[in-house]
């Protein structure tokens, strides 16, 4: 099962972005090459197998919503010929590498069940504390979410000068 179509592209980014992308000489066309969008798929899905394989019996069953995102997000950056080290592309990349990282070394999880299917919540929503799970990915995003909340006021503060006349500082 793939992880991603042309259409989730184009449908994630938008048929200009992907017909930019994918029509090298001709910039101003309206129409997306799918063949191009294709291989840049298929190279996005060979780099995701590489961290899920170890973890994950390959190929899924299903494919998480996560997946299809970090999917297309690996592949717009494999449709641009060029790119600087700064541009959000290339940082987007390098964020879902890191994710993926994680899933590999079992900090996070794709949420997949023992069937290797996407595990189902039933009719409560994910959101609400009494139904709250404490899987990896919820933690993790809880714990970023506590480290934002819990810094010192110090950090906030404007400059350098500031911090030396927070009195709890050593």
């Amino acid at each position: 099962m793939p992880y991603c179509t042309v259409a989730d592209l184009v449908g994630i980014f938008g048929q200009d972005d992907i017909a930019a992308l994918t029509n090298r000489q001709d910039t101003q066309a309206t129409t997306v090459d799918d063949a191009i969008a294709l291989q840049a798929i298929v190279q996005a899905e060979a780099e995701i197998n590489v961290y899920l394989e170890g973890r994950y019996p390959l190929p899924l069953a299903s494919t998480p919503l996560i997946l299809t995102q970090v999917t297309a997000d690996i592949a717009r950056f494999y449709l641009h010929t060029r790119i600087d080290e700064e541009h959000p592309v290339a940082q987007r990349y390098r964020q879902r590498v890191k994710l993926l990282e994680g899933i590999a070394a079992g900090r996070l999880s794709l949420g997949l069940d023992a069937a290797n299917k996407v595990a189902t919540t039933g009719d409560q929503p994910c959101s609400s504390v009494q139904s709250r799970s404490w899987d990896s990915v919820k933690v993790a995003s809880d714990i970023k979410c506590w480290r934002i909340i819990s810094r010192p006021p110090w950090l906030f503060a404007a400059g350098p000068a500031a911090r030396l006349h927070w009195p709890h500082r050593p």
